[in-house]
């Protein structure tokens, strides 16, 4: 009983259909996470175990009595667990998981031209290292607002703006898309699609600020990328004072050490505040913080770094729509208060609540002196990895790519993360394009105004240029096939051997 409700509570609480991603987030540093799970599986899947083990005891016990039924007994309790095993391998891909187990294992030492367990001169061919070319800081530089949107993606629009729902449950991020430059795959508000090792939170900040995908090799969990140049160092070498604010623990998966190592950028988190004394010492909801706290913060963050004269780059991480079905906050959304106790509604209320606050603040941004000389970036930071809300012929597959499977679906126009950009500098020559996180990176940049020659760093490319992203010209089966293949290139960027 508590094999089968431990399992139940598992295949609803966790995103378990993607191997890669929980190895990456397994392997990586989760801060007291581990705690906060541990307390809801005791409330959700061992106490009602044991409740309903003792309800049945009499019975079993009455059964246990009879010659005849003890007969069964064995053979009924293989039975079970066998059915229980097979409902394990009908939520979760097990050949999938005994690939990346595999690749994890995979020797480490290798050297330039040695040929790793599996090569891919896709990397080799593809991927631009950003200190390979000559980048160019405008003369007046702008400053740079980057919001991390926790799991925003346009499905949760209504059909009329290009979302799967009957309402729109992001209206205020659907006015500002419309207003501003919205880069989509074809709706009217679109976004970006997730690639193989860019579809939980760490990877998709690697991929999105860096340009390099996350594989799952156990080197690469603990790995800051010391060799991949990327966002944060570039704007460090032009003089920008950089700031991370996060509604969670920066710790986990090693966040925080990733901009710490890049650009020196440093991280207020949840353990900040409470260091601080603007949180209790004990204090923690959901996975840190309220996401009305975060925007309260992240202003007084914002109201310092423009007081200091030099460009700034603040980056922020919301939380309230993290997996398993977000967090509503009655006190900031009363008037969105879920109809009933069903996750659906739940996840709703808290979609609604968040897509208020980001109007709320982007109005307040407007009124800032600052405001007329900022890029604001905000995406969805990777798909809603949960089928809650999602009807079944959208969800995310995975499928077989031969010595490895990926995840695949993105044909699916209304799967894709939100991406807006809000005073940009310059405009591009069309806003409908096929790009994934990796375009992010020298997009950013000659939103800023810099010149990236060639228009592309890393596996990215501009969306500002009519350069084709790797989606448009190699497709997403292709790119995800030479992702999941261990490099030389690779093991350079994580710093486990040297640059030939």
């Amino acid at each position: 009983m508590l094999l089968r409700l431990s399992l139940f509570w598992a295949f609803r609480t966790f995103p378990l259909g993607d191997a890669n991603m929980v190895f990456g987030v397994l392997g990586a540093s989760l801060g007291n996470t581990p705690k906060i799970f541990a307390k809801i599986w005791t409330r959700e899947a061992l106490i009602p175990a044991i409740l309903v083990s003792a309800a049945l005891m009499p019975a079993l016990l009455l059964l246990g009595s009879s010659k005849t039924s003890k007969k069964f007994l064995p053979a009924s309790c293989v039975f079970l667990l066998l059915l229980t095993l097979y409902g394990t391998a009908q939520n979760v891909p097990l050949l999938e998981y005994y690939h990346y187990w595999q690749n994890g294992r995979v020797n480490k030492v290798v050297t330039f031209g040695a040929a790793p367990r599996e090569f891919s001169a896709f990397f080799k061919s593809h991927y631009v290292f950003p200190d390979s070319v000559k980048i160019t800081a405008p003369e007046r530089k702008r400053n740079l607002i980057f919001i991390f949107l926790e799991s925003m993606e346009v499905s949760f629009q209504d059909s009329a703006n290009g979302g799967l729902q009957k309402e729109n449950l992001i209206p205020e991020l659907s006015e500002i898309a419309r207003q501003n430059l919205n880069f989509s795959g074809g709706q009217e508000v679109g976004g970006g699609l997730d690639l193989t090792g860019t579809g939980w939170t760490i990877a998709a900040t690697l991929a999105k600020f860096h340009g390099v995908p996350l594989y799952s090799s156990k080197d690469s969990y603990q790995s800051v990328f010391k060799n991949a140049v990327g966002l944060t160092d570039i704007l460090a070498r032009a003089g920008y004072n950089q700031s991370y604010v996060i509604g969670s623990e920066g710790r986990f998966c090693n966040s925080a050490e990733l901009f710490r190592a890049h650009g020196n950028v440093p991280t207020k988190d949840l353990d900040f505040y409470r260091r601080a004394g603007r949180l209790q010492p004990d204090y923690k909801v959901h996975w840190g913080f309220e996401d009305s706290k975060l925007w309260q913060f992240f202003k007084e963050e914002l109201d310092s770094l423009s007081q200091l004269g030099e460009p700034f780059a603040a980056i922020t991480f919301t939380m309230d729509t993290h997996f398993p079905s977000g967090w509503f906050d009655e006190v900031e959304c009363p008037e969105f208060a879920p109809k009933d106790g069903s996750d659906e509604e739940h996840f709703k209320a808290a979609l609604k609540c968040a897509s208020r606050q980001v109007g709320k603040f982007m109005a307040w941004a407007e009124e800032q002196p600052w405001f007329g000389n900022t890029l604001i970036v905000t995406v969805g930071d990777h798909l809603w990895p949960k089928s809650l809300l999602i009807p079944e012929e959208h969800r995310v597959s995975v499928k077989d790519l031969g010595s490895i499977k990926a995840t695949a679906a993105q044909n699916d126009l209304y799967r894709r993360w939100l991406c807006v950009y809000v005073n940009p500098a310059l405009q591009p020559e069309t806003r409908f394009r096929q790009f994934s996180s990796f375009d992010i990176f020298p997009t950013t940049l000659e939103a800023l105004g810099f010149e990236v020659p060639g228009h592309s760093l890393g596996f990215g490319r501009s969306l500002f240029s009519s350069e084709p992203t790797l989606v448009e010209k190699f497709g997403e089966e292709e790119i995800n096939r030479n992702f999941t293949k261990r490099t030389p290139e690779y093991l350079y960027l994580m710093d486990l051997i040297g640059k030939n």
